[in-house]
């Protein structure tokens, strides 16, 4: 799976088209603890689920070469998160859904695939 393929999904919106989509999926994270971010995930190319909106995001998803970020809850990331992730090249997406419930429909739509 591909970022560009999140764009598939009704539940979840893009709020960055204009960064390169082009990046595999290879494991998603959930967590609002960015050190905790930092010391869990393994793999490069994973997609971080959270509600925390802060532009440590996007040097954790830089220093962990995320594939995207996903806000969850209804959370808007701000314009200083977005124009930040515009100059990393990194995807930020939103949903009003749970980081729970997302992680469930993008695993049920990567089954499709």
């Amino acid at each position: 799976m591909k970022v560009m393929d999140l764009l598939k999904i009704d539940k979840i919106r893009c709020v960055t088209p204009e960064v390169s989509l082009d990046k595999p999926i290879v494991n998603l994270y959930s967590s609002d603890l960015l050190s905790w971010v930092m010391g869990h995930v393994r793999e490069e190319n994973t997609v971080l689920l959270t509600v925390l909106n802060s532009i440590n995001i996007i040097a954790v998803a830089v220093l962990l070469d995320l594939s995207a970020v996903i806000f969850c809850d209804g959370v808007m990331p701000s314009e200083d998160v977005i124009a930040k992730a515009k100059e990393e090249n990194i995807p930020l997406f939103t949903t009003d859904i749970s980081s729970a419930q997302a992680v469930k429909v993008i695993v049920r739509y990567e089954s499709l695939l």
